[in-house]
Order: structure tokens, then C-alpha cells, then sequence
């Protein structure tokens, strides 16, 4: 009868060591999923950002070559001012 009763405490605690597994072996699959949509977000990120350095450089030569064009010469500057 004793030797009834330790297996089936060892059952239980092979049971609970079991369930405490899968729940391991849950918990791992659900932050690996997240971590690869975290790594999606991240790559979409940098390509956002890269979209927006280069949309931003475009316009910052747009309006350094407009300054260049539109820009009065220097003598204006200095007729404009009150005598």
C-alpha cells in the first residue's frame, strides 16, 4: 500500500512537472511570436524612417538650391537700410 501511495505522489508531482513544461513550452512560443512581429514593426520603422531622411533631404536640396537661385544680391541688403 505505501509503495501505492508514493507512486501515485509521484505521479502527481511527473504530472504537475508536465503541465508546468507545456506551459513553459506556451509561454516561450507566445513571446517568440512576439518578438518576431516586434522585429517586423522594427523593420517597417526603419524603412519608415528611411522614407522620411530621404523625403527630407530631397526638400532641404529643393530649398537650398531655391536659396541659391532666389537669393538678392549682397548690395541690396545694405541700400535698403534707413540713412
Amino acid at each position: 500500500m505505501q509503495s501505492a501511495a508514493a507512486n501515485g505522489h509521484h505521479d502527481l508531482r511527473g504530472s504537475a512537472y508536465r503541465q508546468m513544461i507545456e506551459e513553459n513550452h506556451a509561454q516561450t512560443t507566445r513571446l517568440a511570436q512576439q518578438m518576431a512581429t516586434l522585429a517586423q514593426q522594427v523593420g517597417d520603422t526603419q524603412a519608415t524612417v528611411q522614407q522620411i531622411l530621404g523625403s527630407m533631404q530631397a526638400q532641404q536640396a529643393a530649398i537650398d538650391q531655391g536659396w541659391l537661385t532666389c537669393r538678392p544680391p549682397s548690395t541690396s541688403t545694405t541700400s535698403n537700410s534707413a540713412p
